[in-house]
C-alpha cells in the first residue's frame, strides 16, 4: 500500500511540475521571430502578429534594388534597422508591448508616402 501511495503521489507531483512549466500565468510570453519582405515600395506583409510580452525579432529581407529600413512605432519609442541595401537582411529586437495596433514603415523618403507601412498586432 505504501508503495502505491507513493506512485500516486509522484503522479500528481510530476503533474503539477508538467503543468507549470508549460507557461501559467504572470510567466514569460517567450519569443518569436517574423520575416518581413521588402520589395520596391512594399512590404510582402500588411500585418504582423504577436503577443503582448513576447520578445520578437523582425528579420527584413531587402528583395528590392532600392535601400530600405524598417520601423515599427512602439509606446516606448521608434525601434529602427539601418538602411539595409538590396539583397542584405536588416532585424530588430524588441519586447511586445500591451495589445494593440502599432504601425511600421519604411524611413526612404517617399516609401512610406507610397504606401510602404504595415501593422504590428499585438494581442
Amino acid at each position: 500500500m505504501n508503495f502505491r501511495r507513493f506512485l500516486v503521489l509522484l503522479f500528481i507531483g510530476v503533474s503539477l511540475v508538467s503543468l507549470a512549466a508549460c507557461g501559467g500565468s504572470g510567466g514569460s510570453s517567450g519569443s518569436i521571430t517574423l520575416t518581413l519582405e521588402g520589395t520596391d515600395i512594399k512590404w510582402d506583409k500588411s500585418t504582423l502578429n504577436a503577443t503582448a510580452g513576447q520578445d520578437v525579432t523582425i528579420t527584413m529581407n531587402n528583395k528590392g534594388q532600392l535601400q530600405h529600413d524598417l520601423v515599427v512605432g512602439l509606446p516606448s519609442g521608434e525601434v529602427t534597422t539601418k538602411a539595409v541595401d538590396a539583397g542584405k537582411t536588416g532585424k530588430l529586437t524588441f519586447k511586445a508591448p500591451a495589445a494593440g495596433s502599432y504601425d511600421y514603415w519604411c524611413t526612404i523618403p517617399g516609401h512610406k508616402e507610397a504606401g510602404m507601412v504595415g501593422k504590428l498586432v499585438i494581442k
